[in-house]
């Protein structure tokens, strides 16, 4: 398999795991937060890291589209 066929899969498989696993990433980032600054984000706050989150996974997703049309 062709390196560049590999970084494509790569960036959809990360895309498509965070996406169905947001809620976990999101339990991961708000554990490691509370670990270093010793108290929890509000929801306003976890509301804007998720929507940032979700747009990183949806473009993670759409760079493996561009690098396969690219092909």
């Amino acid at each position: 398999m062709k390196q560049s066929q590999t970084h494509r899969l790569a960036l959809q498989a990360v895309g498509e795991y965070i996406m169905n696993h947001i809620d976990g990433v999101m339990e991961m980032m708000q554990d490691t937060y509370s670990l270093s600054k010793d108290k929890k984000l509000d929801e306003k706050t976890l509301a804007a890291i998720e929507e940032r989150i979700k747009a990183i996974a949806e473009e993670l997703t759409h760079q493996s589209e561009d690098v396969s049309a690219a092909q």
